[in-house]
């Protein structure tokens, strides 16, 4: 192997693991923003009788700080461009998912039935 090939080898490398860890920050703040959104809904629905107004301010309040926080992270220039990457279905599942559909107590019936990605990484010159 030369020094281009190897240098190629590694570069490509380095950038996988960049997109790996880029990916795994989103996942953890697109799971933070979940529990979150799922917590507020979970209070409207049982405390909605005791339920006051400066804690429907703080649930707000702690979302609009998640989003900031997930649109800072997307926007760092460490964080893989995903814009240079491909997502393709895979296959899409028609059957519905009443995991789903359970969560969030058959509120979204539309979107019961989403495709699986893969990523495909492009190479970008």
């Amino acid at each position: 192997m030369n020094y281009l090939q190897l240098y190629f080898i590694q570069s490509v490398k380095a950038e996988e693991m960049n997109l790996d860890s880029s990916l795994d920050a989103m996942i953890k703040r697109v799971n933070d923003i979940k529990a979150s959104i799922n917590q507020f809904l979970w209070k409207l629905d049982h405390e909605h009788e005791t339920l006051n107004w400066p804690s429907v301010l703080d649930s707000f309040a702690l979302l609009s700080s998640q989003l900031c926080t997930l649109q800072k992270l997307l926007t760092n220039e460490k964080t893989a461009q995903l814009k240079n990457y491909v997502f393709v279905p895979l296959h899409l599942q028609p059957d519905r998912d009443m995991e789903l559909e359970v969560c969030d107590v058959f509120r979204i019936t539309k979107m019961t039935t989403l495709p699986y990605y893969k990523l495909i990484v492009m190479a970008t010159q």
